[in-house]
């Protein structure tokens, strides 16, 4: 799995396949950080709207 920032969304992409999973929304500027956890099942980002969010992460194929 792959995150790649844009602007207050993350877009979460299959390594893979290329495919885009999902894209995540809810900070309010510009993520500069993002970070998954070992397991790869949370990514925690942080905004310069001074924020840190946890997502859940969806698996390839709907798998979670």
């Amino acid at each position: 799995m792959l995150a790649l920032t844009r602007d207050e969304s993350i877009d979460l992409w299959d390594s893979l396949t290329g495919v885009r999973l999902t894209t995540l929304t809810g900070h309010g500027r510009t993520v500069e950080t993002a970070a998954f956890s070992p397991d790869g099942g949370t990514l925690a980002t942080s905004s310069t709207d001074g924020t840190v969010r946890l997502w859940k992460v969806p698996l390839p194929g709907g798998g979670r």
